[in-house]
């Protein structure tokens, strides 16, 4: 008896398998999904932007719109607010919320007659919460609530020295302010297709072994002329840093015509740490004399941890 029922049953599923399955009922089927997907497709007005892209320039008509840029922006100063975290010698992490100044001066570089200076400080509630500076004479990382600074200067054996959370040096090459010059040590060069929408430029270094290496890649948009994103690579190519170039601002308000970013993320991945700017205020003029601007902090009441002199200071 339970046989009979299970073959009635298994029949009576197979009949209803049969019906579903007919090929005459699969072609009904598919025709009734096909009119209302097109139907659904009707009903709903599907806009698409076609981006049409300018011609693509030559790297020397490129470099040269950068290296431009790079002189208009000789001083800079921008104020806004930041996010600050990295990890410390035993791998505890140091975070930062804080109203920001950030000045910058390449006339010595642009000039020949030295290198470029920075100076980014951060305050919490009107004091002063850290400081990266760069100067003639050293550069230096600054954590006043662990009363620590990081301090390079030349003639540091790097063997004896320590890596610095955020090197200082990385800001202006990551901030993409500074030119693009071909020396014997340094080459320049860009690959541009005609369907891509962005120029990508690379720097390449030589060194004292005579072998080449791209030390910084930098990502331009065809449509706007903005550099939107820049990485730095060490000699193995390993990516050392990453900064994400956004929002771009009239420098000085609507006036002007040479632009910055607005939003800048740079992002350490293998010192673990992250840098956020979002600018409320740029300006070409320092307002402080630059000897004053960035004279070396006093390191009174810090300890002092020696750092890596940056091999021949700030890449051009």
């Amino acid at each position: 008896m339970a046989i009979n029922k299970y073959r009635a049953s298994t029949g009576l599923m197979c009949r209803w398998r049969d019906r579903l399955y007919h090929p005459g009922r699969l072609f009904s089927l598919a025709a009734v999904a096909l009119i209302v997907m097109v139907t659904a497709a009707g009903c709903q007005q599907v806009h698409k932007t076609v981006m049409t892209l300018p011609p693509p320039v030559s790297a020397a008509r490129q470099i040269a719109a950068l290296n431009s840029r790079a002189r208009q922006l000789a001083t800079l100063r921008m104020v806004g607010t930041l996010k600050l975290n990295y990890a410390g010698r035993l791998g505890n992490r140091h975070e930062f919320q804080a109203h920001f100044v950030l000045l910058a001066d390449q006339r010595p570089v642009l000039s020949g007659k030295g290198k470029a200076e920075l100076l980014l400080s951060g305050t919490y509630l009107g004091q002063n919460v850290f400081e990266m500076g760069i100067n003639r004479r050293m550069y230096w990382l600054i954590n006043r609530r662990q009363r620590i600074a990081y301090v390079g200067r030349a003639g540091i054996h790097a063997g004896a020295a320590r890596p610095i959370p955020i090197d200082p040096h990385k800001i202006l090459q990551m901030l993409a302010i500074g030119e693009l010059q071909h020396t014997p040590r340094q080459s320049v060069v860009m690959t541009a297709f005609s369907h891509d929408p962005y120029n990508r430029v690379f720097v390449i270094h030589t060194a004292a072994n005579g072998q080449g290496y791209v030390q910084r890649e930098l990502v331009v948009d065809r449509l706007t002329g903005h550099v939107r994103e820049v990485e730095l690579f060490d000699r193995r190519g390993l990516a050392e840093a990453r900064a994400m170039l956004t929002a771009y601002k009239a420098v000085g308000g609507s006036g002007s015509t040479v632009m910055c970013p607005a939003d800048i993320d740079i992002r350490y991945p293998a010192g673990r740490a992250q840098l956020h700017l979002v600018v409320s205020t740029m300006q070409l003029k320092l307002k402080v004399p630059a000897k004053y601007a960035f004279a070396s902090p006093a390191f009174s009441g810090l300890r002092i941890v020696a750092v890596r002199s940056a091999p021949g200071g700030i890449s051009r």
